[in-house]
């Protein structure tokens, strides 16, 4: 007997919506996700690339995430991932933390990307300070590397 891995599905990369001066809509983001939803993905990315993460502040993007969440009054099963990776370790486990405090089911975490050549042995320090520090037992974490775009 074989069983379904809490993530499997289809899950799209969200865009990230925004206004006509180029903030942040938190309040369109579950009419894109319920969008996304009535059409057969069973879950979404927030701020991977495609919703461009980076180039948000972690005030903007948690609160983005927590309005994100209205997607479950409509569809209560709908798996949401957040992008919570930043160059900045203390504001990935801010982002990784809050993510999981409002029950993502999961969190997609780039490397440090601004200093390249960064060693294995860094790299698996980060990680595992952030695991440690921000990733409940249970939770997901997944790597998030595309050389041309993460370092």
């Amino acid at each position: 007997m074989t069983s379904r891995h809490p993530l499997a599905g289809i899950y799209a990369a969200a865009l990230t919506p925004l206004r006509n001066d180029l903030t942040l809509s938190p309040e369109s983001v579950v009419s894109l996700l319920n969008h996304l939803a009535a059409r057969g993905a069973h879950g979404a990315l927030l701020f991977g690339t495609t919703g461009e993460g980076p180039s948000f502040s972690a005030p903007e993007r948690r609160d983005t995430l927590l309005a994100a969440l209205g997607v479950r009054q409509t569809h209560p099963d709908f798996r949401l991932l957040a992008g919570t990776g930043s160059p900045s370790l203390d504001e990935s486990i801010t982002l990784t933390r809050a993510a999981f405090d409002f029950g993502y089911d999961g969190v997609v975490v780039l490397p440090p990307y601004y200093f390249r050549k960064v060693t294995d042995e860094g790299l698996f320090h980060w990680y595992d300070t952030l695991i440690n520090q921000a990733v409940p037992e249970g939770g997901y974490l997944l790597g998030y590397h595309i050389p041309t775009t993460s370092g």
